[in-house]
Protein backbone atom coordinates (compact mmCIF):
# COMPACT_ATOMS: atom_id res chain seq x y z
CA UNK A 1 0.00 0.00 0.00
CA UNK A 2 2.87 2.39 0.75
CA UNK A 3 4.06 2.38 -2.85
CA UNK A 4 0.58 3.20 -4.16
CA UNK A 5 0.18 5.93 -1.53
CA UNK A 6 3.50 7.54 -2.43
CA UNK A 7 2.64 7.41 -6.11
CA UNK A 8 -0.74 9.09 -5.51
CA UNK A 9 0.81 11.75 -3.28
CA UNK A 10 3.50 12.67 -5.82
CA UNK A 11 0.90 12.91 -8.59
CA UNK A 12 -1.32 15.06 -6.39
CA UNK A 13 1.47 17.35 -5.16
CA UNK A 14 1.39 19.84 -8.10
CA UNK A 15 -2.38 20.14 -7.69
CA UNK A 16 -2.00 20.74 -3.95
CA UNK A 17 0.45 23.56 -4.64
CA UNK A 18 -2.05 25.23 -6.98
CA UNK A 19 -4.85 24.75 -4.47
CA UNK A 20 -2.62 26.22 -1.76
CA UNK A 21 -2.29 29.43 -3.75
CA UNK A 22 -6.05 29.49 -4.38
CA UNK A 23 -6.75 28.91 -0.68
CA UNK A 24 -4.45 31.78 0.29
CA UNK A 25 -6.28 34.16 -2.05
CA UNK A 26 -9.71 32.97 -0.88
CA UNK A 27 -8.69 33.29 2.76
CA UNK A 28 -7.67 36.92 2.25
CA UNK A 29 -10.94 37.57 0.41
CA UNK A 30 -12.90 35.96 3.28
CA UNK A 31 -11.14 38.12 5.86
CA UNK A 32 -11.84 41.42 4.08
CA UNK A 33 -15.26 40.90 2.50
CA UNK A 34 -18.76 39.90 3.59
CA UNK A 35 -18.34 36.37 2.24
CA UNK A 36 -17.01 35.16 5.58
CA UNK A 37 -15.25 31.96 6.55
CA UNK A 38 -18.09 29.71 5.37
CA UNK A 39 -17.25 30.69 1.77
CA UNK A 40 -13.61 29.73 2.30
CA UNK A 41 -14.50 26.51 4.14
CA UNK A 42 -16.87 25.17 1.48
CA UNK A 43 -14.31 25.61 -1.27
CA UNK A 44 -11.48 24.12 0.78
CA UNK A 45 -13.68 21.08 1.38
CA UNK A 46 -14.73 20.66 -2.25
CA UNK A 47 -11.30 21.30 -3.79
CA UNK A 48 -9.50 19.07 -1.29
CA UNK A 49 -11.66 16.07 -2.09
CA UNK A 50 -11.97 16.85 -5.81
CA UNK A 51 -8.20 16.72 -6.19
CA UNK A 52 -8.24 13.05 -5.39
CA UNK A 53 -10.67 12.33 -8.22
CA UNK A 54 -8.14 13.58 -10.76
CA UNK A 55 -5.94 10.61 -9.87
CA UNK A 56 -8.36 8.33 -11.71
CA UNK A 57 -7.49 10.07 -14.98
CA UNK A 58 -3.85 9.09 -14.39
CA UNK A 59 -4.98 5.54 -13.60
CA UNK A 60 -6.83 5.22 -16.89
CA UNK A 61 -4.16 6.94 -18.99
CA UNK A 62 -1.35 4.76 -17.59
CA UNK A 63 -3.33 1.51 -17.20
CA UNK A 64 -2.52 1.64 -13.51
CA UNK A 65 -5.32 -0.72 -12.51
CA UNK A 66 -3.89 -3.37 -14.82
CA UNK A 67 -0.55 -2.98 -13.07
CA UNK A 68 -2.25 -3.22 -9.69
CA UNK A 69 -4.01 -6.42 -10.78
CA UNK A 70 -0.64 -7.97 -11.68
CA UNK A 71 0.92 -7.15 -8.31
CA UNK A 72 0.22 -9.42 -5.29
CA UNK A 73 -2.69 -7.83 -3.43
CA UNK A 74 -2.34 -4.88 -5.78
CA UNK A 75 -5.99 -4.03 -6.30
CA UNK A 76 -6.69 -3.99 -2.58
CA UNK A 77 -3.50 -2.06 -1.89
CA UNK A 78 -4.42 0.56 -4.47
CA UNK A 79 -7.88 1.02 -2.97
CA UNK A 80 -6.54 1.24 0.59
CA UNK A 81 -3.94 3.80 -0.49
CA UNK A 82 -6.55 5.96 -2.22
CA UNK A 83 -8.77 5.92 0.87
CA UNK A 84 -5.81 6.59 3.17
CA UNK A 85 -4.96 9.61 1.04
CA UNK A 86 -8.55 10.85 1.28
CA UNK A 87 -8.40 10.64 5.07
CA UNK A 88 -5.00 12.38 5.18
CA UNK A 89 -6.37 15.18 3.01
CA UNK A 90 -9.36 15.46 5.32
CA UNK A 91 -7.08 15.71 8.36
CA UNK A 92 -5.03 18.41 6.62
CA UNK A 93 -8.20 20.26 5.69
CA UNK A 94 -9.45 20.21 9.29
CA UNK A 95 -6.10 21.52 10.54
CA UNK A 96 -6.07 24.29 7.92
CA UNK A 97 -9.61 25.34 8.79
CA UNK A 98 -8.91 25.25 12.53
CA UNK A 99 -5.92 27.54 12.08
CA UNK A 100 -7.93 29.82 9.79
CA UNK A 101 -10.82 30.06 12.23
CA UNK A 102 -8.46 30.74 15.11
CA UNK A 103 -6.80 33.50 13.10
CA UNK A 104 -10.09 35.11 12.08
CA UNK A 105 -12.10 34.57 15.29
CA UNK A 106 -9.93 35.09 18.33
CA UNK A 107 -12.87 34.48 20.67
CA UNK A 108 -13.10 30.86 19.51
CA UNK A 109 -16.50 31.31 17.89
CA UNK A 110 -18.05 28.37 15.94
CA UNK A 111 -14.98 26.17 16.33
CA UNK A 112 -17.02 23.07 15.53
CA UNK A 113 -17.22 24.12 11.88
CA UNK A 114 -13.87 22.63 10.73
CA UNK A 115 -14.97 19.21 12.01
CA UNK A 116 -18.30 19.58 10.22
CA UNK A 117 -16.55 20.27 6.93
CA UNK A 118 -14.16 17.39 7.59
CA UNK A 119 -17.15 15.06 7.91
CA UNK A 120 -18.71 16.46 4.73
CA UNK A 121 -15.42 15.98 2.88
CA UNK A 122 -15.24 12.35 3.91
CA UNK A 123 -18.86 11.84 2.88
CA UNK A 124 -18.00 13.36 -0.51
CA UNK A 125 -15.13 10.90 -0.94
CA UNK A 126 -17.19 7.98 0.38
CA UNK A 127 -19.73 8.45 -2.41
CA UNK A 128 -17.38 9.48 -5.22
CA UNK A 129 -14.64 6.85 -4.89
CA UNK A 130 -16.80 3.72 -5.41
CA UNK A 131 -18.39 5.39 -8.43
CA UNK A 132 -14.99 6.08 -9.96
CA UNK A 133 -13.81 2.52 -9.40
CA UNK A 134 -17.07 1.05 -10.69
CA UNK A 135 -17.77 3.19 -13.76
CA UNK A 136 -14.48 4.94 -14.53
CA UNK A 137 -13.87 8.65 -14.51
CA UNK A 138 -15.01 9.20 -18.13
CA UNK A 139 -18.39 7.43 -17.95
CA UNK A 140 -19.66 10.64 -16.76
CA UNK A 141 -23.23 11.70 -16.60
CA UNK A 142 -24.43 9.89 -13.52
CA UNK A 143 -21.08 10.41 -11.80
CA UNK A 144 -20.96 14.13 -12.62
CA UNK A 145 -24.54 14.67 -11.51
CA UNK A 146 -23.80 12.90 -8.24
CA UNK A 147 -20.78 15.13 -7.57
CA UNK A 148 -22.82 18.24 -8.40
CA UNK A 149 -25.55 17.17 -5.98
CA UNK A 150 -22.97 16.43 -3.25
CA UNK A 151 -21.34 19.81 -3.77
CA UNK A 152 -24.72 21.56 -3.58
CA UNK A 153 -25.60 19.72 -0.36
CA UNK A 154 -22.24 20.64 1.13
CA UNK A 155 -22.77 24.30 0.27
CA UNK A 156 -26.28 24.28 1.75
CA UNK A 157 -25.03 22.54 4.90
CA UNK A 158 -22.23 25.08 5.29
CA UNK A 159 -24.62 28.00 4.87
CA UNK A 160 -27.08 26.48 7.33
CA UNK A 161 -24.33 25.88 9.87
CA UNK A 162 -23.07 29.44 9.49
CA UNK A 163 -26.61 30.75 10.01
CA UNK A 164 -26.98 28.63 13.14
CA UNK A 165 -23.71 29.96 14.50
CA UNK A 166 -24.79 33.57 14.09
CA UNK A 167 -28.19 33.05 15.76
CA UNK A 168 -28.58 34.22 19.32
CA UNK A 169 -25.90 36.87 19.45
CA UNK A 170 -22.91 34.98 18.13
CA UNK A 171 -23.20 31.68 20.00
CA UNK A 172 -20.61 29.07 19.21
CA UNK A 173 -21.34 26.34 16.72
CA UNK A 174 -21.34 23.26 18.98
CA UNK A 175 -18.08 21.37 18.79
CA UNK A 176 -19.90 18.15 19.66
CA UNK A 177 -22.08 18.57 16.56
CA UNK A 178 -19.03 19.04 14.34
CA UNK A 179 -17.34 16.00 15.89
CA UNK A 180 -20.54 13.98 15.36
CA UNK A 181 -20.52 14.96 11.66
CA UNK A 182 -16.88 13.92 11.44
CA UNK A 183 -17.72 10.57 13.04
CA UNK A 184 -20.46 10.02 10.45
CA UNK A 185 -17.96 10.83 7.71
CA UNK A 186 -15.43 8.35 9.11
CA UNK A 187 -18.10 5.64 9.30
CA UNK A 188 -19.16 6.41 5.72
CA UNK A 189 -15.58 6.19 4.43
CA UNK A 190 -15.04 2.83 6.14
CA UNK A 191 -18.23 1.41 4.64
CA UNK A 192 -17.31 2.89 1.27
CA UNK A 193 -13.88 1.26 1.37
CA UNK A 194 -15.36 -2.18 1.96
CA UNK A 195 -17.78 -1.64 -0.94
CA UNK A 196 -14.95 -0.53 -3.24
CA UNK A 197 -12.79 -3.51 -2.30
CA UNK A 198 -15.67 -5.82 -3.24
CA UNK A 199 -16.04 -3.97 -6.55
CA UNK A 200 -12.36 -4.52 -7.33
CA UNK A 201 -12.48 -8.16 -6.23
CA UNK A 202 -15.31 -8.80 -8.67
CA UNK A 203 -13.16 -7.39 -11.47
CA UNK A 204 -10.65 -10.14 -10.81
CA UNK A 205 -13.23 -12.88 -11.39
Amino acid sequence: MRGFLKRDFYLLLPTLKIYGAIFAIMLVVSFFTDLGMSFFSVYVCILSMSGILGLFSYDEANQWQAYAAAAPGGRRGQVEARYALAMLLCAGMILLLLLSYLASRSDGEIMGMPFLYGGLGLLYAAIALPLCYRFGVHKGRMFIMTIVVISAVMGMAGSFAAEMSSTGGGDKFPIWLGVAALAVGILAILISKSITIRIMERKEL
